[in-house]
């Protein structure tokens, strides 16, 4: 392909522009295939359970029961 493109014909360019397409088009799909093949034979997507130390388990627990205790508190102070 000549760098000064007024000297191509234009239907020389469209073949050109046709056949490039057409390339990429393959390479897209040929990608595609290959990501989609890959994808299924990578890891399974689901995530290993994170652990929680007892000392977090407590706080988390010792915080509900506060939270609780306050919502009872305002609900007996709003039905007496």
């Amino acid at each position: 392909m000549p760098k000064d493109l007024s000297a191509v014909p234009t239907q020389d360019l469209m073949k050109e522009i046709q056949s490039r397409l057409a390339n990429f088009e393959r390479a897209k799909e040929m990608f595609t295939a290959l990501a989609g093949s890959n994808a299924t034979q990578g890891k399974s997507t689901v995530r290993a359970k994170r652990h929680m130390s007892a000392s977090a388990r407590k706080r988390i627990a010792a915080a509900q029961r506060a939270r609780w205790a306050k919502y009872k508190q305002e609900n007996k102070k709003k039905s007496a």
